[in-house]
């Protein structure tokens, strides 16, 4: 019986083997993989809303009309006070976003101990 090769590897050496490739083609070929699941995940996110909107007009369309009005209310709002409040979203979003992703990147590809330059 032979050991499992991957048990002899280094958690570093593990990571390397994952980004390194051997044939150039290799990362072509998740280009249709990204896309497929790209596509299977918008076309839910759109299904999941349009249901939720239409379950909405259904349940109580008298408040469903007064939200679409304070909607149109707030279209003409000062052009300023609508910039400053999409900034502060979006500062808020991206920071968080961002902070979110590196966190997630450093506790789950970097090693427990970094090793030591030599």
């Amino acid at each position: 019986m032979s050991e499992d090769p991957l048990k002899e590897q280094t958690i570093e050496q593990y990571i390397e083997s994952l980004f390194e490739s051997k044939n150039k083609d290799a990362k072509k070929s998740y280009f249709p993989e990204i896309l497929f699941f790209s596509g299977v995940a918008s076309m839910s996110l759109l299904a999941g809303f349009s249901s939720s909107l239409v379950l909405t007009k259904r349940k109580d369309p008298e408040a469903f009309q007064k939200g679409l009005q304070n909607v149109q209310a707030a279209l003409h709002e000062n052009g300023v006070s609508l910039a400053s409040k999409a900034l502060k979203r979006a500062t808020i979003y991206s920071v968080s976003g961002a902070t979110l992703i590196s966190f997630v990147v450093y506790k789950f590809l970097l090693p427990k101990t970094l090793p030591a330059k030599s």
